[in-house]
């Protein structure tokens, strides 16, 4: 545990939503951050991101294109968009 206390301890987490704000991803995803950075260790800081366009593909693809796998980027997309 001590590890991923000094991996999180001072960083942000982004939370990419790829559709629109007020919806209900947005909500969810906005309420789990504000919630999580106290049970994770080091607590980091929880972004949502917005990431709308093509019916969600824009937000997906920036996950598995863009950012980098370091565990400090999360998805919050409908299930049928990862196929």
């Amino acid at each position: 545990v001590h590890a991923q206390d000094q991996f999180f301890k001072g960083k942000t987490v982004r939370v990419i939503v790829p559709f629109a704000a007020g919806g209900g991803y947005d909500i969810y995803s906005r309420i789990m951050g504000r919630h999580m950075g106290k049970y994770v260790p080091g607590n980091p800081v929880f972004v949502v991101d917005n990431m709308t366009g093509a019916g969600g593909l824009i937000g997906v693809n920036h996950v598995y294109k863009v950012a980098k796998p370091d565990g400090l980027t999360m998805a919050a997309w409908a299930s049928p968009l990862p196929r």
